[in-house]
């Protein structure tokens, strides 16, 4: 009888020590992976959505469902550019596609980069702006009186490379959007050389987080 007892004992000791092992085990296996699949669809059609920009015409159908898009992705008091609410990116579409000659976004990968206590999904791009002399007087006046640089920028395209960072919460809507583009590289590149980009940056009407203060113009 205290045989048995004493291996009931050993059995209980072992099954402890089991489950022990068990659960120091269960700690070092991460949580399962999100996908990322809802958030990763979402950035894919806004990007695809607004490929050439907002629409000019505002009684357009196609701008309607754009900011209704917005909306639907969105919260309402989204963060962007260091305001609260959706207005001011619409604010920045409007900006972005009347002040050059032609305005392209390209979309190149998504990469999760946090998953708490937000899901943030960051998207490299590259954005194309065709300049005209109209884009010049808005976005670098400083220059005009320069007519070789002048004449090294109307026509062209300054392609961007933009990172793109989206934070979504709970509910798979994004609730902070930030932009950071690499405005020194694309000025170097369009201009072939460093000094020229300095200059043309000593006054440039974007911000360093893509913020353009130029006014919104209808033709270009």
């Amino acid at each position: 009888m205290k045989n048995l007892e004493g291996s009931i004992e050993a059995l209980n000791l072992e099954i402890a020590h089991l489950e022990g092992r068990v659960d120091s085990m269960r700690q070092l296996v991460p949580i399962p992976l999100h996908s990322f699949e809802p958030e990763t669809k979402i950035e894919h059609q806004y990007f695809k959505m607004f490929a050439h920009g907002l629409r000019k015409n505002l009684v357009n159908p196609i701008q309607s469902l754009q900011l209704e898009f917005l909306s639907s992705i969105m919260v309402p008091d989204l963060v962007f550019l260091e305001s609260i609410g959706i207005d001011k990116l619409t604010q920045q579409w409007q900006l972005y596609s009347t002040s050059f000659h032609s305005f392209q976004v390209e979309c190149h990968g998504f990469k999760p980069i946090s998953f708490s206590p937000n899901i943030i999904i960051t998207v490299d791009t590259t954005v194309h702006l065709r300049l005209s002399r109209q884009s010049l007087c808005l976005l670098f006046p400083h220059i005009l009186h320069n007519e070789q640089l002048t004449q090294k920028m109307v026509g062209r395209v300054l392609s961007v490379p933009t990172q793109q960072n989206f934070f979504f919460n709970e509910n798979c809507l994004v609730e902070r959007l930030e932009t950071i583009p690499n405005l020194p590289v694309a000025l170097s590149r369009l201009l072939g050389n460093l000094d020229d980009a300095l200059t043309a940056l000593a006054d440039f009407r974007v911000k360093p987080n893509g913020e353009l203060v130029a006014q919104r113009v209808e033709n270009v």
